[in-house]
């Protein structure tokens, strides 16, 4: 059954009356021919429909048929369209089921202004042979075209497409999509409906070039052998897709895998206990609403906050040198929020960094964070002090005073992500680390490496970096 089925392409547009009275429709005999604007018509009874005995809308209506029972509906008998008219303000269907044994089509507008408003509440279609006749004419922003097309329901820059709870079965025409999207579709709901595609059917096509915010697919059954997404189409790896819990698709997911393989180039160590950005030449080998970089960092671009989990497996050898502890960290960052505005020369060697307060986390004394894209400042530092503002946040490092470079960005080093090792010279030896944590869109982590003892360099052979739910 249909639960929330609307597509308004502009709502406060409405030029007709809103249905103000109500006519009970106990007979087929009872609906006039065509319907007047501007009524609810009231279906109290199971009613057939014959050739002949079609439903008529005049131009330009507000016209509202609805169910006053669980079992009310229509049954069309017919081989022509059950729902006819030139153009429509607002049409709604409520808690009806329509049912079909002919070669029929459900609706069919066929004026220049086909409609303007389209809800369906409750409802179930079964049986047509199509939903319209109008091969190539689209629902539009623009109000010109036919709801549907024999190909099934089919949108263009429909801004709101909420359809839920639905039974859409028996199409005797099969045809290739039940469901398209294409243009400026803002908001799609498409949840716990129940399609019956054929084996050379799709329930779903997305067009790649649509605009949206956010389409929802939960719930779903698909309870034969077509597919759900068409692959000419997007489908649940797209960001602003989430699927979950649908039969005969996989749930949408977050999830990236890059490996660095055979490394010969050394990390190189300045300064021992400061973490430094593992060095490696790193491969994609596969990522959802994740995006990666040769030089190790993955980013989070869904839209959706998320908690994430990091896994990594290096094997490191030090270039020299004696047996040593060493340490790997996540470094947590955002190159779109997490900006720095400017230095100033804080006095007794320490230079005050201000930055827009990042909602991911609170900085506090003695975190670590890693500086970049500056002319003076870039590195890793221990913060020594904080001031939390309302939009800023500033905070203090050892560092020498040059000039306000007035630009940059900051990352924080993840303190609980540490995991010691012993590196020995010449002997390869394996380190594991993971890390769980929150991720906001644009939100990236590298691998830095740090050195607790000594300033000796040290090669990451091989590193595996899984982050996933």
């Amino acid at each position: 059954m249909l639960n929330n089925f609307n597509v308004f392409s502009n709502p406060s547009g409405l030029s007709g009356e809103v249905p103000s009275s109500e006519i009970v429709i106990s007979t087929k005999e009872e609906i006039p021919n065509p319907l007047v604007s501007g009524y609810t018509y009231l279906f109290d009874e199971p009613l057939t429909l014959n050739e002949g005995e079609e439903i008529v809308f005049p131009d330009n209506a507000v016209i509202t048929l609805k169910s006053t029972g669980p079992n009310n509906g229509i049954t069309y008998t017919g081989d022509s369209t059950l729902l006819q008219g030139s153009s429509i303000q607002a049409l709604s269907l409520e808690g009806l089921d329509f049912t079909a044994s002919g070669t029929s089509t459900l609706i069919d507008l066929t004026g220049a202004n086909a409609f303007n408003s389209f809800t369906m509440l409750n409802s179930s279609i079964v049986g047509f042979n199509s939903l319209g006749t109008a091969t190539d004419l689209y629902v539009t922003a623009n109000r010109y075209s036919s709801l549907f097309n024999s190909q099934g329901f089919h949108f263009l820059d429909c801004p709101i497409i909420s359809m839920q709870s639905g039974l859409f079965t028996n199409w005797n025409n099969d045809p290739t999509r039940f469901l398209s999207i294409f243009g400026t579709c803002t908001d799609v709901l498409f949840n716990n409906n129940v399609t019956t595609p054929g084996s050379s059917e799709y329930v779903m096509y997305i067009d790649s070039g649509i605009e949206t915010d956010s389409i929802q697919i939960v719930g779903n059954s698909n309870n034969t052998y077509g597919r759900f997404f068409d692959p000419v189409g997007l489908n649940q790896t797209d960001k602003r897709i989430n699927v979950s819990a649908n039969s005969r698709t996989t749930d949408s997911t977050v999830e990236a895998y890059i490996v660095s393989q055979d490394n010969s180039t050394a990390t190189v160590i300045s300064a021992a206990n400061t973490p430094v950005k593992t060095v490696g030449t790193f491969v994609e080998r596969s990522s959802e609403r994740m995006t990666t970089t040769d030089t190790g960092r993955i980013t989070y671009v869904g839209l959706e906050d998320v908690k994430l989990s990091t896994s990594v497996i290096i094997s490191t050898e030090i270039a020299s040198g004696v047996k040593i502890p060493c340490a790997f960290y996540v470094n947590h960052g955002n190159d779109t929020n997490n900006i720095i505005s400017a230095f100033a020369d804080a006095g007794g060697g320490e230079v005050t960094v201000t930055v827009a307060n990042w909602s991911s986390h609170t900085l506090a004394n003695s975190d670590r964070v890693v500086i970049t894209g500056t002319t003076n400042y870039n590195g890793t530092y221990t913060i020594s002090s904080v001031s939390v503002g309302a939009s800023t946040t500033t905070f203090n490092i050892t560092a020498t005073w040059v000039s306000d470079d007035a630009t940059g960005y900051w990352s924080l080093i993840e303190s609980t992500s540490k995991v010691p090792i012993d590196l020995t010279n010449s002997e390869v030896s394996l380190a594991s680390l993971i890390h769980r944590e929150e991720y906001k869109q644009n939100e990236y982590i590298e691998i830095f490496f740090e050195n607790q003892s000594t300033t000796n360099d040290a090669t990451m052979e091989d590193i595996s970096i899984i982050v996933a739910l």
